[in-house]
């Protein structure tokens, strides 16, 4: 019997390559004043696309949620969120 060769492998990385980020909407909820379900649109938007799809790093996904939150007035000037922080809530 001829053996198949593996052509394909999927990785399944929800909460593996951004640990934390599953309902991390209701911790943020109080800190950011908005809607949970805005706060997801917001870290699971055209981004995280865009990371998941290997055309932007960790650290422009995060500098790009820094941003957002720069115009929102809720993340100071320089300091950027980072997956190990959130990670933590």
């Amino acid at each position: 019997m001829k053996k198949q060769k593996i052509t394909t492998i999927i990785f399944d990385l929800s909460e593996v390559y951004l640990k934390g980020l599953i309902g991390v909407e209701h911790y943020l909820e109080p800190v950011l004043k908005m809607e949970p379900k805005e706060i997801y649109s917001k870290l699971i938007g055209e981004n995280f696309g865009k990371l998941m799809h290997g055309k932007i790093t960790e650290d422009e996904y995060w500098q790009e949620i820094n941003d957002i939150l720069r115009t929102l007035k809720v993340c100071p000037s320089g300091k950027s969120p980072s997956a190990s922080a959130v990670s933590m809530m």
